[in-house]
């Protein structure tokens, strides 16, 4: 759901396309302090770096997405081990982390991000029938499968045109 200004802030809804350079789960061994600080892969968010090209490699130039346990199909535990060569599209809420710091000239804050702002938490998901960026535009629903679709089938299956 947007927000009631018209502009674009916090809890505005958002869909953003790219390819994932790094997907993990965060703080397994001592727990994130969001997540009651429980300890286990299952109790903590999965963090996304999303970026804009598959050859880009600086987590600098990345937006996070993260998803939640709480609101985090089964189907999803594994993104961290696969390795996806083709666009995602992940749709969820702005989030403003000001816990976090962006990556700015030579500073280059833990994490490495391009901004703060999050799409937090991770709505849904999905991946894109083709692998060039081209044949993978945000509106065009027709394009994208669910992620536990997409792991439960070959790429010659889902691979489309482009």
């Amino acid at each position: 759901m947007d927000n009631l200004t018209g502009g674009v802030g916090e809890g505005t809804r958002v869909q953003f396309v790219g390819f994932v350079l790094d997907a993990h789960v965060s703080n397994a061994k001592k727990g994130e302090l969001v997540n009651c600080t429980k300890p286990g892969e299952e109790f903590n968010d999965i963090h996304i770096e999303l970026v804009k090209t598959a050859t880009e490699d600086d987590a600098c130039n990345s937006v996070t997405a993260e998803m939640s346990p709480h609101l985090r199909p089964e189907a999803w535990t594994d993104l961290p081990s696969l390795s996806i060569k083709r666009p995602v599209r992940v749709t969820g809420p702005l989030f403003f982390d000001g816990s976090h710091r962006a990556c700015h000239g030579d500073t280059r804050p833990s994490p490495n991000r391009i901004s703060v702002w999050e799409i937090h938490p991770v709505y849904q998901f999905e991946v894109c029938k083709n692998k060039s960026l081209s044949g993978c535009k945000v509106g065009d629903d027709c394009v994208w499968v669910p992620l536990n679709w997409w792991h439960s089938h070959t790429d010659e299956e889902t691979d489309g045109n482009n």
